[in-house]
């Protein structure tokens, strides 16, 4: 729960649960999905490998979705025509 879950300062308890529910979201998410993707097949069945879809590995694969969706910021260029201010 903790790996997932955003820190904050803020006081307001409507944010601090929203965050909690965020992260019990995600957390049922991924084990959802592990249980569905992260086996092995066997000759005694399936196995699940608990190694190949990691909770770090899911909450990577989240910030690239976000950032591709959003267009994040890669670089940021000053442009060559502006002067420096001198105060």
């Amino acid at each position: 729960m903790n790996r997932v879950r955003a820190r904050t300062a803020s006081t307001d308890p409507a944010l601090r649960l929203l965050y909690v529910g965020v992260a019990f979201l995600i957390l049922n998410l991924w084990a959802v999905l592990k249980r569905r993707m992260a086996c092995d097949v066997h000759r005694h069945g399936k196995r699940y490998n608990h190694r190949r879809f990691t909770i770090l590995r899911m909450c990577h694969f989240l910030i690239r979705a976000i950032e591709s969706r959003l267009n994040s910021v890669e670089a940021i260029h000053k442009p060559a025509n502006e002067l420096p201010v001198v105060v």
